[in-house]
């Protein structure tokens, strides 16, 4: 299992405002910020292949920040007023018994052109 990146609590990073708590960073999956449905699905074989060792990450530990985030662009235009994502149950109840939170990130599709250089097929 790789993992993306570590932040130790109390650390700046990026966004300037210091961790409440360490956390590991893993690159689940490969679909596109538009494909949801297939970053879920990487999530879940993720999760099988590597449950035992995120278990023994995360037991008894109180001090990590432990979150699936899923980058999704935004799909809200001049034509589409609301945007509604769900995660399947089987997610839910995995993440639960382990004690993940879910996060949906969803990003302003305008960056892709605004920002480019931190931009690449679809992916941030």
């Amino acid at each position: 299992m790789h993992v993306d990146s570590i932040w130790e609590k109390g650390g700046v990073y990026d966004d300037a405002r210091p961790r409440k708590a360490f956390s590991l960073s893993f690159d689940v999956s490969k679909s596109d910020w538009y494909d949801l449905a297939g970053q879920v699905r990487d999530a879940i074989v993720f999760w099988d292949r590597n449950e035992t060792e995120l278990r023994a990450i995360l037991k008894g530990r109180d001090d990590i920040e432990a979150v699936l985030d899923f980058p999704v662009w935004s799909r809200i235009d001049a034509n589409v007023y609301n945007q509604n994502d769900q995660f399947p149950k089987e997610l839910v109840v995995r993440a639960g018994h382990l004690g993940l939170a879910l996060e949906l990130a969803t990003y302003a599709r305008d960056l892709e052109v605004r920002l480019p250089q931190f931009w690449s097929k679809g992916e941030g």
